[in-house]
């Protein structure tokens, strides 16, 4: 197989699985993995695909369901800043949603160093890091996610979250669109998403910057429902104006009294 040949059969498998890793493209095609970045690499300057971590995906054809252990390391950085600012709005004693987006994951290690915390999330990779810590933990139960195991679905866990409030529900989604809508690609946690942000307080969004100007195929909610959203980026000018009762926390706050203020 030749190399044109072989880029061919490369965006053949992409296309065909919407989503191929590196280590199985070399196995497939029985070529170094080096050899199968180098021609990601030639593909994706072509147009033809857009690689991620780890692997690549079409350029072209919609969302496509990441395993979690990849998307937890997609836009690492990104995500932990946003995690970082969104710890800044938990206060010692806070019952706290936190669904179970790898965004919301990165809040773990923040919250584990707060006093009299009680965490209710249906993210399995949560649960664990936080067992063992102070924090008093609460499982949704559940089934996991078909197309995301790493999250706990259905009504068991509705059952649990409709019989609690939050102080605040953190949660993320795949996309939040310039016109204020916030989409995502799986179906069956909109439904907890949606019933935590109604059983919290406070709605806070985590929202790195590589999900804002896109849209996903299920709808979440409208920015306008949310209370706050954290990003690393600063909030187009368009969404800011259209929604102007919506903090856009980019940067460190402090707190002083009840209130929330942006450090200048």
């Amino acid at each position: 197989m030749n190399g044109w040949e072989r880029k061919r059969e490369i965006l053949r498998l992409a296309e065909e699985n919407g989503y191929v890793k590196v280590d199985y493209l070399a196995r497939r095609l029985h070529i170094s993995e080096s050899s199968i970045r180098r021609d990601l690499l030639s593909l994706e300057a072509e147009g033809e695909i857009r690689r991620t971590y780890g692997g690549a995906e079409p350029a072209k054809g919609g969302s496509r369901l990441i395993p979690y252990d990849l998307r937890a390391h997609q836009n690492e950085a990104q995500k932990r800043t946003v995690a970082s600012l969104a710890a800044s709005l938990v206060s010692d004693g806070d019952v706290v949603f936190l669904d179970g987006s790898s965004t919301a994951f990165y809040l773990v290690d923040h919250l584990a160093r707060l006093h009299g915390l009680t965490v209710v999330t249906n993210g399995l990779s949560a649960a664990l890091a936080l067992s063992g810590t102070q924090v008093r933990l609460l499982s949704t139960g559940g089934r996991p996610n078909p197309d995301n195991p790493s999250a706990l679905v259905g009504s068991y866990a509705e059952r649990l979250i409709s019989e609690m409030h939050a102080d605040v529900v953190f949660f993320s989604a795949q996309s939040l669109s310039l016109d204020g809508e916030i989409t995502d690609c799986f179906e069956e946690e909109i439904a907890l998403r949606r019933l935590m942000c109604r059983r919290a307080s406070r709605r806070v969004f985590l929202c790195d910057g590589s999900k804002l100007g896109k849209t996903s195929p299920f709808s979440l909610s409208d920015v306008g429902d949310v209370d706050v959203v954290v990003c690393d980026l600063p909030a187009p000018a368009g969404l800011l104006n259209a929604y102007p009762g919506v903090q856009w926390l980019d940067r460190p706050v402090s707190h002083r009294g009840d209130g929330i203020f942006s450090q200048k």
